[in-house]
């Protein structure tokens, strides 16, 4: 057998976490010799079920303990921050694996710039994040009904 020279890239997993399935990805992987990282915002708060987080994104989040002039005075610093942490993990990692429909921007458009710098994207949906384990079917504001 051949080994390849150049050395294998580091994984990013992220940004959320249903069902504990990214923990069991980097298990996976780290059990096959692959190095990777699963991030997590700071805002997810803690689950039901309380999965283990490996590293955290700090956020501030859309409940400020104040506000100015009614506006949200740690939005613009959630963007900076963003932004901080997509540059950084830009960097350092070849490999994106993102585990829900979401990524570091809106409308995923930081996955045109990890493929532009010819990283590796990949995107799968593990099921709804908005699913509440003690669902009522009958209620028809619960929002599984309205998928």
């Amino acid at each position: 057998m051949i080994k390849n020279k150049k050395s294998r890239g580091k994984i990013f997993i992220g940004l959320g976490d249903i069902a504990n399935v990214p923990m069991t990805f980097k298990k996976a992987f780290e059990e096959n010799g692959l190095k990777c990282d699963y991030y997590s915002w700071s805002t997810a708060g803690n689950n039901l079920f309380e999965f283990k987080n490996d590293k955290i994104l700090f956020l501030f989040g859309n409940k400020p303990p104040f506000r100015i002039f009614g506006k949200n005075p740690f939005l613009l610093l959630d963007i900076i921050l963003r932004y901080c942490y997509f540059l950084l993990v830009l960097a350092k990692y070849d490999y994106f694996f993102f585990l829900s429909p979401k990524s570091f921007f809106k409308s995923n458009r930081d996955l045109s710039i990890i493929r532009f710098f010819q990283k590796k994207v990949i995107m799968i949906f593990t099921g709804c994040t908005e699913r509440n384990i003690n669902f009522n079917k009958e209620d028809e504001d619960y929002i599984c009904n309205h998928c």
